[in-house]
């Protein structure tokens, strides 16, 4: 696997920070959870990135097979690669991923 991705922490959507200054740290999984839940448009520099996660899964109509292809195509688009990425019936998910990246 690449080294990985250091960026400022984040919790909650908020700015981590320590003694006065943000807080660096490996935001991979930050970047994942991230794509996942924002909308098209939320990126200023990648408008088409975004699963919609939470819109995603009220649909009536959504199948496995789109949120599998959405959440594949987004995650690529940033430079992950899913490596294995399970649904349950009751909405659950589990993504195993690997930077993809330089």
């Amino acid at each position: 696997m690449s080294e990985k991705r250091q960026d400022i922490m984040l919790i909650d959507c908020d700015l981590v920070t320590l003694d006065g200054d943000f807080v660096i740290g490996e935001s991979d999984d930050q970047h994942v959870e991230l794509i996942l839940t924002a909308t098209k448009g939320s990126f200023l520099q990648s408008p088409d990135l975004g699963v919609d996660l939470p819109n995603f899964i009220n649909k009536q109509n959504t199948s496995s097979a789109d949120l599998r292809r959405a959440i594949n195509v987004n995650l690529l688009a940033d430079g992950y690669k899913v490596q294995n990425l399970t649904i349950g019936n009751d909405g659950s998910f589990n993504i195993d991923y690997e930077g993809n990246y330089e």
